[in-house]
């Protein structure tokens, strides 16, 4: 479904409370939905990733990108794993500021949207970090599209569900809450290959 279907049915799901809206404005709406809610609400094989940080010599912080929703455990840089910090205090106990001593880092601080290494790298570095994240690009034309179906509905009533939060609408939230929630569940089973039934039936 190409980025103009998918705007078509985000009005049609909202029974014309968004039809003043520009498509600038919507198409922000689904694509937040898109590469930052969705991988956020389903788990798994959909979002779950490596990110692969490139160190610069002599360079101790580096920005998160926005698509890196939660990174986790799990780091390594060549044959050596790196030590996973969520606390400044902690890592600050461990590592002085100060210390500004160089090699092959052994510890990572994720405070914010900026990861601190320590040591500081003495040269380029390829950082492999696990986390949870949604798509490095967003869509950007209306020829631009999400291929399956159910991702594509899943990210349409996620988008929607949160115009109506907006408005305090509670009887079409819920209404919007549980096709999100069935989308999603179809989308969960599709991509872990759990479900051995008959292909699901698009919803109209």
């Amino acid at each position: 479904m190409d980025r103009a279907k998918m705007r078509e049915r985000y009005r049609k799901l909202l029974g014309g409370l968004a039809d003043n809206d520009t498509d600038q404005s919507v198409n922000e709406a689904l694509n937040d939905a898109y590469q930052y809610g969705l991988p956020s609400a389903v788990g798994g094989p959909l979002s779950e990733g490596t990110w692969t940080l490139t160190t610069v010599a002599s360079q101790e912080s580096y920005p998160i990108p926005a698509y890196v929703i939660a990174p986790r455990e799990g780091i390594t840089v060549d044959d050596y794993k790196v030590q996973y910090f969520a606390r400044s205090d902690e890592f600050w106990t461990r590592y002085r500021r100060g210390d500004t001593g160089e090699g092959i880092p052994r510890a990572a601080l994720f405070y914010g949207s900026t990861v601190t290494l320590r040591p500081v790298p003495s040269a380029v570095f390829s950082i492999h970090i696990p986390a949870r994240m949604g798509p490095a690009t967003q869509l950007e034309q209306d020829t631009d599209a999400i291929d399956d179906f159910n991702h594509a509905m899943a990210v349409v009533c996620l988008a929607a569900q949160e115009f109506v939060a907006d408005e305090d609408l509670e009887e079409l939230h819920e209404k919007l809450s549980a096709r999100f929630e069935l989308y999603k569940s179809r989308l969960s089973l599709k991509v872990t290959g759990r479900s051995r039934g008959p292909a699901f039936e698009r919803i109209r």
